[in-house]
Parts: structure tokens; C-alpha cells; sequence
């Protein structure tokens, strides 16, 4: 069926959701519409295709025929049974209806009089066959002209055949000089049948013959979805999944060169040690899991990210179809400053950009930053549509990654926060978004959680929900048993007619303005006991640059306690030339995210000699379980004292950006050369703040020179910068 106009419902995940979607009536039935009578069949069609729609008084039936099991759109057909007497109409509209019902099949009656002739005419629907008959009788004392005629206006199409017969008919018309008391009747037949090539045997919206042969869009685009794993007999789902470059790449800071000393070159530096690194390009474990969360459910799980990963299904798609990867220019708050229908436009035409054509196979998703400064959502999603945003930079961990991703996707997939919508689901009109009895990642109450979609139906007794005076009983069907695969989108041709825009209703509702991350992890805390997540430091205020020479050099991180029970934490850095580590005890959620502040000390920092530095991050638990694994890339400055000297000066004499010059003044002020010392004698064992231990030796004649040479050596041959940190960490080189 075509639309000039498509409303999108939308789930903003904590913010904003959607009026619920219209399930069918429960029984077919013809009931008077006004002067119409509408038909609805939907509810006793099984499998067979059934004829919904209005039949006017004037003749006209405005009739949409549906193949359940297809993939092809329902199909509108125009079907008018005209009469005339006398070159007049009459006043059809004020005649009266009749609806009744024989056996299996529905029956509208209307009838009128022109000119002293009785016009009844009968619509009869029954499956997907529609008869009109118009009976005509003459009361009159005079002879009347007759004539009826009857036409049928269907949408050429593949997956349709639309078959029309008029017995005695000449061009579609009966033309008869009615003597009085004469009575005429005239017959037409509209047949309605789905063709072979429109079946969907899996009811994934994509057509068996598409899935066997591959497809050619409207703009001659072919997708070989045969080669790219469809099987015609198993569900398939196709995602295309982008990101966001981070904002460290976007200002140029990955790059090979060392910065210049100069006032312009220093400016660039300042820009990346205080920029966002988050890199929101997902771990491909993360992608790899999705797809068999899918695949135990026998779902077909296909994922386009590009070059970073592609499902082995996709092994023979070529780089001009691939489209997913780090495509999109980073945006520090992609929905600032929008209203509801201003996020739900962005959003479609999120879709536009991401897919275009492709949206008759692909859904896709985008993952970055944040919707704004003031909002700490962690996505949003078109609810049994094509596209959803994942907000990034709240996330602290691989699983919290996954388990969004699954989230919004799963709206696309037509669930809501309390299942999918349909005529037994109870929970529904709670409209809650954190019912714990409803084990779901689409609840909010396990979206940080360990669980996944549920399998089975979900039957709660007594469940506590606020703003109800009693505890509270619910009903939701399974997940899985109810995914909204053909919604509509897929399968369904990729641009509207030039005079029918698509366009956006903004059929949304304010429900929640305060559903943040931090609410969702306290919400899951008991299911991630001993679990942490890791993050560095975003704000205006943080300086994650290293100043090579600088002897206070800090990463500033985020270390979170995920569960309710406490425990101590280990973080460690390995940058390279040295390493940090340092244990952190943190109590248990109960009722408030825990955030702890890490200072990452990088020391020894005066061998490195490359602009971008990998800092890789690994947190392990109380039991020595490692729960976190990242790397973050931060920059580097290698000035000497001489170098920093004119840096500062230039800046000074310029009138630069005051902040910048008390940037400067605070990482260059002082810089010195590394000094080569013997070790001064320490006890055998020492601990450091950061909770490392340093061996030294306690040994001063032959042994301290050795050192000091072969650290002097390693510094000059090809180990440099790891040898002399090596050195460093030993003890045996020791800096001012």
C-alpha cells in the first residue's frame, strides 16, 4: 500500500517513546462508516490472502488486498460498478446500505432510484475474489436508457495478478433500452492473487526469489543477497553498522609527524591532549556474539562494519557494496539542541544517508558520542523501522556495548521496553520501562544486565511498579516468537513518487526525561557483580597529552564499579616504555553509580619518541578475573628545553588565546634533559604509589657503572626508548 505520509513511531531510549501500534480487529466483519460500509476481514484470513475496504454508495469499492507470508505490500485495486439512467447518476450518496454476511463470505447491499429505475447493486467479498452485481429494474411508465459500466484500477506490479471478467460486456460497459417493468442485471468479477515470485516463506520480508537469486533495486542497484548467505527457509536480518571517527582523529591528532615547535603547530598539540579519544568503533567479539545470539534462535544474523568486520556470510561482498565502518564525521552532540520531531527527522534521515536503497534489505545503526551535554541516554531507536543511535561515550564496557546495540535494535525489530504490542500483551498499557519481572535487555531494568531476549511468555504476579497503589500483574509474549521482521521498510521499494515526499508524523510522547546510563547501571548492578568498567576522562578540564619531558605527566581515567557488592579493582597501563598499576577499592552500588577517579601516572616518559602513544588499559577483579580490556590512543610532545622556550615565547609575544598561554606555561615551563645517576642504595623491596614493586640493587662498585653503560647503550642502539624504560623501571637509571 502506498502512503503520501508514513508515521515512524520511535523509542528514545529514557526519553521519549511512542503510542502503541494499531493490531488488527479481532474478527472480520462488514458495519456501516458513515454512508460507506467498511470491510474487515483481517482476523479469519490464516494463511490464505484476504480483501479489506470501503464500499461507497456510487459504486466504488477502494479495496486492499494482503497475502500473509508475503513479502510483496498489501495491494490496492479500485474496483467501480457504475449505473446510469438516462445519462444521470442520481444522488447514490443518499441511498441506504445494507451489510450481511452468508456463510464465508461479506455482502454490502445499496439501493437507489434514477428516474423511476431500482438500482441495487451488491458487492459480495469472499477471500480474494470480489463480485459486483447490479440489479436494475424499471417502475417507471416510460422506456429508460441504461448503461453500466465497470472498471478496475490496480498498480502494475510483479508480485500481483489483478484478473477482471464482465460477461456481455462490450469495453467494460452494458448498454440496454429498459421497457417498463424490464429488469437487467450485469456482473463483474475482480480476482486478486499473489504471484510466485512474492512469496516469503520465512517471513523475513524478503521474497523467496530474492533470497535465491539476489535482487535489483529501483535505482539499478542489485544486491546478490543469494551470495551473502539468505536462505529462503531461514529468517535473515542484514546490519549495517557505522561510527563516528572520534573526535582525537577528527582533529588530525593520528598522526605520524612529530608537532613542530612552533606557536600554530603547539595550538594543534593542546587541541588533542584535551580532545575526546573515545574511539567508537566496536570490538568485532561484540559483533561476533551478536550474531549467534540470533543464531540460537535460528535467525540469520548478517553485519556489514566495513573493513573493521564482516559475517563470514558476507565473505563475498565487495568493497563497493560494503558500507558499514567509521563513515560518519564526529559530532560532540548529535541531537543538540532538538525538539521530538526534530530528533525523529534526524534520525530518518540518519536512515536516508546510512542505507538509501538499501533499506529494502539492510537495516542499519550508528554509533558516537552523546545526544547532548545535558543528556545522558544511551540510545534511540525507530520502532519497527530501519535505523537507531547508540550514545557511545556513556558506555564503560564491551558488554554494556552489546547489550545497547541489542536494544535498539531490537525496537527496530518492533519490541518496546515492555515487549512487542499485540492484543495479549498486558504490560502494555502500564507503559513502565523497568519491570524486573520482565527478564529482557528492552527492559531498563536489565538493559546493563546479563540477559538477552526473552524465549518465552512472561507471566508476573504481584510485581511493584510506582505510581500504582497495588502490586501489579502482567502478561508479555516471547521476544523472539513476536520480532517484527517484514515491518514494512524492508522489501518494500526505496523512494516514494516525486509527488508523494515522504515525510515524518511526529507520533510521539514525552515519557521519561531522566533515563540515563548511570540509571541503568544501577538498575543491572546486581546481575555484574565484581564486574568494572573503564573510561577516560572527558571534559574541558582533563589533559590526557604527554609532555615527553615533563616529570608530571597524568592520564586522567574512570574507573566504575558495576555491581552491588564491593570489591578492590587492579588498573593497569602498559604504554610501552613503562607501566602503571595501581588497586582501587570500591564498595558496592546501592542505589547511585560509583565513579573513581584514576590518575595514570606516565613515568618514564622522556624515550618516547613517536606523536601518538597506545595506552593499553586492563582491569582485573578481587579473583584476578580480567574485566576490562581497551587501548586509547593519546599524543605525545617531544620538545626539548630549547624548543619549549621558543614555543613560549612566541606564544607570549603573538598575543595568543590566554588559555592556550596557561596551558603552555603549565606542560612547558621547566623542561629539562633526562640525567643519567647511579642508583642510590634502597631497601630490597620498594612500593610505589601506584601499588608497583621496584627491585634495586643494593651494590654500588662494578655493577651500578654496568648499568649505567648498558643503559647508556640501550638508549644509542636499536632498543632505545623500551630498553631505557626497561632500565628506568629496574632502578638502575634513575631520572631528576
Amino acid at each position: 500500500m502506498t502512503f503520501s505520509k508514513r508515521t515512524l513511531a520511535l523509542s528514545l531510549c529514557a526519553a521519549i517513546a511512542t503510542s502503541g501500534v494499531t493490531a488488527p480487529d479481532a474478527f472480520g466483519v462488514a458495519e456501516q462508516a458513515g454512508a460507506q460500509v467498511r470491510v474487515n476481514r483481517a482476523a479469519e484470513a490464516g494463511e490464505s490472502g484476504y480483501i479489506n475496504g470501503y464500499i461507497r454508495p456510487d459504486g466504488r469499492a477502494e479495496l486492499t488486498y494482503t497475502k500473509p507470508g508475503a513479502a510483496a505490500l498489501p495491494h490496492n485495486v479500485d474496483f467501480t460498478l457504475e449505473a446510469t439512467v438516462g445519462g444521470s447518476k442520481g444522488n447514490p450518496w443518499g441511498s441506504s446500505a445494507v451489510p450481511s454476511r452468508s456463510g464465508t463470505a461479506d455482502i454490502v447491499t445499496h439501493t437507489q432510484t434514477i428516474n423511476g429505475v431500482t438500482i441495487t447493486r451488491t458487492f459480495t467479498i469472499d477471500g480474494n475474489r470480489v463480485e459486483a452485481k447490479v440489479h436494475a429494474r424499471n417502475t417507471s411508465g416510460a422506456t429508460q436508457d441504461l448503461t453500466v459500466s465497470a472498471k478496475v484500477q490496480a498498480d502494475s506490479t510483479d508480485a500481483y495478478d489483478v484478473s477482471a471478467e464482465s460477461p456481455g460486456a462490450t469495453d467494460g460497459r452494458w448498454t440496454r433500452a429498459l421497457e417498463p417493468g424490464e429488469e437487467f442485471e450485469a456482473t463483474s468479477t475482480v480476482t486478486v492473487s499473489i504471484t510466485r515470485d512474492a512469496l516469503d516463506s520465512d517471513g523475513d520480508g524478503l521474497r523467496d526469489t530474492w533470497e535465491t537469486k539476489g535482487l535489483l533495486l529501483d535505482d539499478g542497484t542489485r544486491l546478490p543477497i543469494n551470495r551473502w548467505g539468505a536462505d529462503q527457509n531461514t529468517p535473515d536480518l542484514y546490519l549495517q553498522l557505522n561510527w563516528m571517527k572520534s573526535e582525537w582523529e577528527t582533529l588530525g591528532c593520528d598522526r605520524k609527524t612529530r608537532f613542530e615547535p612552533t606557536a600554530e603547530d603547539f595550538k594543534k598539540f593542546a587541541a588533542c591532549a584535551t580532545a575526546n579519544t573515545k574511539s567508537y568503533a566496536p570490538d568485532p567479539a561484540v559483533l561476533l556474539e551478536l550474531e549467534q545470539i540470533f543464531a540460537k534462535e535460528g535467525i540469520n544474523l548478517h553485519i556489514d562494519a566495513g573493513d573493521h568486520y564482516r559475517s563470514t556470510t558476507l565473505a563475498n561482498m565487495s568493497d563497493a557494496h560494503s558500507k558499514g565502518g567509521k563513515t560518519e564525521p564526529y559530532e560532540a552532540e548529535y541531537f543538540k539542541g532538538l525538539d521530538n520531531y526534530g530528533k525523529a527527522r534526524k534520525l530518518q534521515d540518519q536512515a536516508e544517508h546510512l542505507l538509501g536503497n538499501r533499506k529494502a534489505v539492510f537495516r542499519a545503526g550508528l554509533i558516537g558520542s552523546r545526544f547532548d551535554n545535558a543528556s545522558r541516554v544511551t540510545g534511540l531507536g525507530q520502532v519497527s523501522g530501519s535505523t537507531f543511535f547508540v550514545s557511545s561515550d556513556l558506555l564503560s564496557t564491551d558488554d554494556q556495548l552489546r547489550n545497547t546495540i541489542l536494544h535498539e535494535f531490537g525496537h527496530t525489530l518492533g519490541l518496546r521496553h515492555w515487549g512487542r504490542e499485540t492484543a495479549d500483551n498486558t504490560a502494555a498499557d502500564l507503559h513502565y520501562d523497568y519491570l524486573k519481572g520482565y527478564e529482557s535487555v528492552m527492559s531498563y531494568a536489565h538493559q546493563f544486565g546479563n540477559r538477552g531476549l526473552t524465549s518465552q511468555r512472561t507471566m508476573v504476579d504481584g510485581e511493584i511498579i510506582p505510581g500504582f497503589s497495588d502490586k501489579v500483574n502482567y502478561t508479555i509474549p516471547s521476544d523472539w516468537n513476536h520480532l517484527h521482521l517484514a515491518n514494512g521498510i524492508i522489501g518494500s521499494g526505496v523512494k516514494a513518487s516525486p509527488d508523494e515526499p515522504e515525510d515524518i508524523v511526529a507520533d510521539v510522547k514525552f515519557e521519561k526525561e531522566d533515563v540515563s546510563a548511570d540509571d541503568l547501571v544501577v538498575a543491572a548492578a546486581a546481575q555484574n557483580n565484581y564486574k568494572a568498567g573503564f573510561r577516560m576522562a572527558r571534559g574541558s578540564e582533563n589533559d590526557n597529552g604527554i609532555v615527553t619531558l615533563s616529570g608530571n605527566n597524568v592520564l586522567q581515567g574512570e574507573l566504575l564499579n558495576l555491581g552491588s557488592e564491593p570489591d578492590t579493582f587492579t588498573v593497569e597501563a602498559d604504554y610501552g616504555v613503562g607501566r602503571f598499576k595501581n588497586s582501587y577499592y570500591m564498595p558496592g552500588i546501592q542505589g547511585k553509580t560509583l565513579v573513581r577517579d584514576v590518575d595514570i601516572a606516565i613515568s618514564p616518559s622522556a624515550f618516547i619518541n613517536t606523536p601518538v602513544v597506545p595506552v593499553e588499559i586492563t582491569v582485573t577483579n578481587s579473583k584476578g578475573n580480567q574485566v576490562f580490556k581497551d587501548t586509547f590512543k593519546v599524543s605525545a610532545l617531544d620538545y626539548t628545553p630549547e624548543e619549549a622556550r621558543k614555543v613560549l615565547q612566541e606564544l607570549r609575544a603573538t598575543n595568543a588565546d590566554p588559555e592556550l598561554i596557561k596551558f603552555a606555561e603549565a606542560r612547558l615551563s621547566g623542561l629539562k634533559e633526562p640525567v643519567v645517576q647511579q642508583p642510590k642504595p634502597a631497601p630490597a623491596t620498594q612500593v610505589k604509589e601506584t601499588g608497583e614493586e621496584k627491585g634495586s640493587s643494593s651494590s654500588e662498585g662494578p655493577v651500578s657503572t654496568w648499568a649505567i653503560v648498558l643503559g647508556s647503550l640501550l638508549g644509542v642502539l636499536g632498543l632505545g626508548a623500551l630498553g631505557f624504560g626497561w632500565a628506568v623501571n629496574q632502578g638502575i637509571i634513575q631520572l631528576p
